[in-house]
């Protein structure tokens, strides 16, 4: 049999409102909060889930197909 490596990327989003001057101001709060984990992400923030192939190993080489 030959293995697998799939890899799984869950996406979770959470869309914060913050007031700030402009838009890299606005970033650099939002980034704070989440680094003082004001902002966390869990389950329920999930939006989408993906399974994509990556590479194939050959568990024998020696073996017929």
């Amino acid at each position: 049999m030959k293995k697998f490596k799939i890899a799984v990327t869950e996406t979770l989003v959470q869309v914060v409102a913050v007031e700030a001057k402009n838009t890299k101001e606005a970033a650099e709060k939002v980034n704070e909060m989440y680094d003082n984990s004001e902002i966390v992400l869990d389950y329920s923030n999930l939006t989408k889930t993906e399974f994509i192939g990556v590479i194939t190993l050959d568990s024998d080489k020696n073996e017929e197909n």
